[in-house]
């Protein structure tokens, strides 16, 4: 199934579309059976989109239509780079999402630090978070080992560094893998960012919230004389992380802001096409 760009201009954003309404506006054929999922993947590459409720009550809400350039790029990026960890990390992922969304739980709300710990593919002490209590374990050990304090914190450091670098390839690697999964119509996904305050959690979702959190990394890093995000968290991630939490408390009243996947299963989603 191929969507024609030129109807793309008669969707309205923000609309609760039915898939027959959606198809309609489309011109093209109302989809059953297996054209749902290839309807769906077709209309991945034009625009972004949210699927709500199931059954009757399945709804189309289109977000943005993506720019010619966009829609480009997308293509391409639905030809996944295959690498020999895809397959396994696939079918991983699609077992851990088949064991724990249920028609009570149709959503799996996590991090990709708790994806690869619940898939175990990371050392609870090793490769736990940066910040891990369990990692001050590890540092304890380190230190019963290392008698002169100046070889213990390099070696503290180039494990820390360690941990980082794989953790960053595993993180790559799931991420590949969601996608290429979402491409096959397995499951769908989105990542989200939430700010906590002291009384509250809320998604951030206007451009004044993501602004916020952009003129709090740029204090960070310039306060650090470092350019780059990457750098900062590679080599000073808990200074980072401090400053932008301070500038948030200062400015903004925030405590602090995460970021979370949200995974649903295609079959939860599509029923009610």
């Amino acid at each position: 199934m191929k969507l024609n760009i030129n109807n793309l201009s008669k969707i309205e954003l923000n609309y609760p579309y039915t898939p027959k309404e959606l198809a309609e506006v489309l011109q093209v054929e109302f989809p059953q059976g297996k054209a749902r999922q290839l309807f769906r993947k077709e209309l991945n590459k034009y625009c972004d989109y949210n699927i709500t409720g199931k059954n009757r009550g399945t709804r189309y809400i289109i977000n943005k239509i993506y720019t010619q350039n966009q829609i480009t790029r997308n293509t391409k990026k639905n030809k996944i780079k295959h690498s020999k960890y895809q397959d396994h990390s696939q079918l991983l992922l699609a077992n851990y999402i088949a064991s724990n969304i249920t028609s009570q739980n149709n959503c799996i709300n996590t991090t990709y630090l708790e994806l690869a710990n619940n898939l175990n593919l990371v050392n609870d002490i090793v490769f736990s978070s940066l910040f891990s209590a369990k990692a001050d374990l590890l540092e304890d050990y380190l230190k019963k080992q290392f008698i002169e304090l100046r070889y213990y914190n390099n070696f503290v450091w180039e494990i820390n560094l360690f941990r980082y670098y794989v953790f960053s390839k595993i993180k790559k690697i799931l991420a590949t893998s969601l996608k290429a999964l979402q491409n096959r119509c397995v499951l769908t996904y989105k990542e989200e960012t939430f700010i906590h305050t002291e009384n509250k959690v809320f998604k951030a979702t206007t451009t004044e919230d993501f602004n916020n959190i952009t003129k709090s990394e740029k204090y960070a890093l310039e306060k650090l004389n470092l350019k780059t995000k990457t750098s900062a968290i590679k080599y000073h991630f808990t200074e980072f992380y401090k400053l932008v939490s301070e500038y948030q408390s200062k400015h903004y009243n925030w405590q602090k802001t995460s970021q979370r996947i949200l995974i649903y299963s295609c079959d939860e989603l599509l029923s009610g096409l």
